[in-house]
């Protein structure tokens, strides 16, 4: 299976699914340990440890995206 959660596929998607679909996926993306591919590399609903850092600007552009 390929994974879906990276940045193309997320993109694509949004505004297409169910409401209860949507909310299943975000659920996964959040719980994700790998992030998401090309954004964010850390699990997203850590929220990073040291808020001043580039790890940050990726955080909120995963958060952005979602």
């Amino acid at each position: 299976m390929i994974e879906f959660t990276n940045f193309y596929p997320i993109s694509l998607v949004a505004g297409l699914l169910s409401e209860k679909t949507e909310n299943a996926f975000i659920e996964y993306i959040l719980n994700n340990e790998s992030g998401i591919y090309y954004v964010y590399e850390n699990k997203i609903s850590a929220i990073p440890k040291a808020f001043q850092s580039k790890n940050t600007s990726r955080y909120l552009a995963a958060i952005e995206l979602l």
